[in-house]
């Protein structure tokens, strides 16, 4: 399997982490660019591949973000769907269908009938928990030299700044940041 590439896609970087990323000495350019190195390798074709091969199943990984989305979210349409994956309507549309004839979602009876909306089955419930199980193997074999304090100190404070996200995004005004021009914002 070849290794993830910090940096981006085409730029090689010898499988190192932080081997392309100049430190500045910026705490938040530092997060920013090893919360993107981590998440764009466990988001690589090759990783949900491999996810899919633990967890025992024989599905498309694309349909996994789909799947994980109804089970925290609920029930949503086509558009909201096709705007978190950042694809297309048809595409959206084709693998709703897909999953659907699998039994992983069903449509929901709809007033506006130009709206699809679909909810979590049972079967797409359990294959969720599955695909979690198989991500939770690949986590564990890949930082094995890791002490569980490690792993728990990490988990807190992704948490941690997952909660402040959301909570910023719900509210951008209750915080004033710097502009990317680099000036006080307003």
């Amino acid at each position: 399997m070849p290794p993830c590439r910090p940096g981006g896609p085409g730029l090689d970087c010898e499988g190192e982490w932080g081997r392309c990323v100049v430190d500045s000495g910026n705490a938040v350019e530092s997060f920013e660019r090893a919360w993107g190195e981590a998440a764009s390798c466990l988001e690589t074709p090759e990783a949900q591949a491999l996810v899919c091969t633990l967890a025992g199943l024989d599905l498309d990984p694309a349909f996994d973000r789909i799947l994980a989305y109804l089970e925290a979210f609920g029930p949503a349409n086509v558009s909201q769907l096709a705007r978190m994956q950042r694809v297309n309507f048809g595409f959206m549309s084709r693998s709703l269908k897909e999953l659907s004839e699998l039994g992983l979602v069903a449509r929901l009876p709809s007033t506006d009938h130009r709206c699809t909306v679909v909810r979590l089955t049972d079967a797409g419930r359990a294959m969720v928990f599955r695909m979690r199980a198989g991500r939770c193997l690949l986590i564990s074999e890949a930082l094995a030299e890791w002490d569980d304090g490690d792993l728990s100190q990490l988990a807190r404070l992704l948490r941690r700044a997952g909660n402040d996200f959301w909570k910023y995004l719900r509210d951008p005004g209750s915080a004033a940041p710097e502009s990317l021009a680099g000036g006080a914002a307003g």
